[in-house]
């Protein structure tokens, strides 16, 4: 037992020596501190037509009752000037993004709104 344990070491010691030539290690140093990621800003009433209109969705006199459609339905609310998504809005989009992934796909509702309008 004693035997290997020192081929061993020597194995070890050897092979560090090896790395130590081949690849030369630089000390790095490293700064503890802990960050946290914020989510994206929500959209208030403003940016959303503002990004229909940049994605080329619908025409800007149906921006306004679109809005008004997800807020009679209660798919969002308004807090502190932004909405929010409510839990039957989460749910509502979970199923949408499942089962219907073409119609929520900026570009595909862009192009269709092209061809018919």
């Amino acid at each position: 037992m004693d035997i290997w344990l020192s081929i061993m070491t020597l194995t070890r010691i050897k092979c560090c020596q090896i790395w130590k030539r081949v690849i030369p290690l630089k000390r790095v140093n490293t700064n503890p501190e802990q960050h946290f990621t914020q989510p994206p800003a929500r959209y208030s009433r403003s940016n959303a037509h503002q990004d229909f209109g940049r994605n080329g969705v619908g025409r800007p006199s149906t921006h306004a009752p679109t809005i008004e459609t997800i807020q009679k339905r209660y798919y969002v609310k308004l807090v502190s000037k932004r909405f929010e998504p409510t839990e039957l809005g989460e749910i509502v989009n979970a199923l949408i993004v499942e089962f219907f992934p073409d119609i929520v796909n900026v570009k595909f509702t862009a192009e269709n709104g092209s061809k018919t309008g």
